[in-house]
């Protein structure tokens, strides 16, 4: 696994689970996905030459008439980022070392049979996956008919195009492994923030704060060394990686503290519980722009300058600058000019 994402990532079991989940149906309706087991990656062969399968996972199999009980899958995942021609004969060398580690290891199945294998290629390069799915393929047929006692080996691959990254359906609505691949696969600077939104969305929960945490890192430096640093959309996507749910609750923070002093002020000169609440609305929806716009540290200075603003074409003014402005610094000396002219 040469890509830092993957195995930030995928040493997760949840991501692993959600990435089962967007293959075919009928491959995977029988596993019990709470019984993944991660298999060592490590596997040496012969003449001691050290062979790395990316992540060999096995699943039980749910009870059912004529399977064996404690029957297991193991499964294969490679992740790749450009297409090797010859994976077919990778995969076949990593399953075998995988079934001869289990058979060294005493963790065969029912009567000892061997595992079933599934070799599956996830994907994230932007052309199409073009290699031979299988060893046939790439297995010259001198012979043809007359030696059939050939290996054959085929393997499944999520590329970014079947996967449907815009698709809503089983598996796919709400799936951290779909979408961190559409984030991986994404080609454009412009479509960076919505995409890294749409993976962070999806790692709020106090579950994901560990996967959120070594994600995070390491997807800043992938979007900094494929996008460079100073495009407008690169810096809010880096910023839409910063804790999530962090900035979200300083928002509703901020916002209490403009409830709280706007009641105070209102009782004191006689406003309106309901107008307060009012400029508080409109003061929590500029920063919540600002933060998006450039980072969480020009909406915390913007907080300052705007507790005391109850007027609604001041607040109009500094939506228009938050549009119009290119660094966060450049917003913040505007609305500075801006608010001395309004006293």
């Amino acid at each position: 696994m040469d890509d830092p994402i993957d195995s930030a990532a995928f040493a997760h079991p949840g991501m692993v689970r959600d990435l089962i989940r967007l293959l075919p149906r009928g491959l995977t309706k029988d596993l019990d996905l709470r019984t993944l087991c991660r298999l060592p990656s490590a596997n040496v062969g012969k003449g001691a030459k050290r062979r790395l399968a990316d992540m060999p996972v096995s699943f039980g199999l749910r009870p059912s008439a004529g399977r064996p009980r404690q029957a297991r899958l193991l499964l294969m995942l490679e992740f790749q980022s450009t297409v090797e021609r010859h994976m077919a004969l990778r995969l076949d060398a990593y399953a075998a070392l995988a079934r001869q580690d289990l058979l060294r290891r005493g963790l065969l199945g029912p009567g000892g049979m061997l595992p079933e294998v599934l070799c599956v290629v996830v994907y994230t390069g932007r052309s199409r996956w073009t290699a031979p799915l299988g060893l046939g393929e790439l297995t010259a047929r001198g012979l043809g008919a007359r030696l059939p006692w050939q290996p054959e080996l085929r393997y499944l691959v999520l590329d970014g195009e079947p996967l449907g990254e815009q698709d809503s359906g089983r598996g796919r609505r709400g799936n951290r492994a779909l979408a961190l691949i559409a984030l991986q696969r994404c080609a454009k600077a412009v479509d960076l923030p919505g995409r890294v939104k749409a993976l962070f969305d999806l790692l709020r929960g106090p579950a994901d704060a560990a996967l959120r945490r070594d994600l995070k890192d390491v997807l800043g430096g992938m979007i900094a060394t494929r996008f460079g640093g100073a495009d407008a959309d690169v810096r809010l996507a880096l910023d839409l990686m910063e804790e999530p749910m962090g900035l979200a609750m300083r928002f509703d923070e901020w916002e209490a503290e403009f409830l709280q002093e706007g009641r105070e002020q209102g009782r004191k000169e006689g406003r309106s519980a309901g107008l307060e609440e009012g400029w508080a609305a409109e003061r929590s929806l500029l920063l919540r722009q600002a933060a998006r716009r450039f980072d969480a540290a020009t909406a915390e200075a913007l907080f300052g300058m705007l507790a005391e603003v109850r007027d609604a074409e001041r607040f109009a003014v500094v939506g228009e600058l938050i549009v119009d402005c290119v660094t966060g610094r450049e917003l913040l000396d505007r609305v500075r000019r801006t608010n001395g002219e309004f006293e």
